[in-house]
């Protein structure tokens, strides 16, 4: 590569940065005299206005985005649906089978009162039985030693 070359594609490249650093001061200058404009805009105008366009832009923007999106909304809201509806599902299934659990337990617990109760009527009469007969034998001693009973 001659000199010239070399001197040229280097004024080339100055060239090109000041046009480049040029376009941005420039761009700049325009960007602070529209901020400059917008702050004095919003002086004038109330809090209030600010905050009704603030929020008319912002729902602007959400509906444009729900509008846009429809499909994967919809998508989204069944399968949540879905979802909770398999969960509501497993967990009936869940409760029905603690359920049947707990009724099974109940009905061995209620087999084993019955079957106590049942040994303790046959306990209960014999021990009756047995104090009507020694009821009966202590009225005898009594009346053989001459002590007066009640029978």
């Amino acid at each position: 590569m001659t000199m010239l070359t070399k001197v040229l594609i280097g004024a080339a490249a100055v060239g090109t940065v000041a046009i480049v650093a040029k376009a941005v001061k420039d761009n700049e200058k325009k960007n602070n005299d529209l901020a400059e404009q917008a702050v004095r805009q919003d002086e004038k105008q109330s809090i209030f206005k600010r905050i009704k366009r603030f929020v008319t832009k912002r729902i602007i923007r959400l509906l444009g985005w729900v509008a846009i999106h429809m499909e994967q909304i919809e998508a989204a809201g069944t399968i949540i649906g879905f979802v909770g509806t398999i969960i509501s599902i497993t967990g009936a299934v869940r409760d029905f089978v603690r359920s049947n659990d707990l009724n099974g337990k109940l009905d061995e617990l209620n087999e084993k009162v019955d079957a106590l109760t049942e040994i303790s009527k046959g306990e209960f009469k014999a021990l009756y039985e047995d104090h009507n007969i020694l009821a009966k034998n202590q009225v005898k001693i009594a009346k053989a030693v001459g002590v007066p009973a009640k029978e």
